[in-house]
């Protein structure tokens, strides 16, 4: 996998380890729906300020969006 299919990945799998849906995150983020589904696929990559926006949103640190074990985002996902 290279970092933007990570980026993806583990961007999902919070989101769905919160039960958030993507348009509850894009408004909490100030995103547009769209372009997170977008994110989400890998189909486009955010800009640093992004990036942050959503952690925000989901309570975590913009690092963990890169971390290469998803089970570890996922389980530090579920305990906040």
């Amino acid at each position: 996998m290279n970092i933007a299919e990570i980026f993806a990945a583990n961007l999902r799998a919070v989101r769905v380890a919160r039960g958030i849906s993507q348009a509850k995150l894009a408004n909490s983020a100030g995103l547009n729906t769209k372009y997170v589904g977008r994110l989400e696929r890998g189909r486009q990559s955010p800009a640093l300020t992004t990036v942050a926006a959503i952690a925000d949103a989901l309570s975590i640190e913009p690092a963990e969006f890169i971390a290469h074990d998803p089970s570890r985002v996922i389980k530090l996902a579920s305990s906040t």
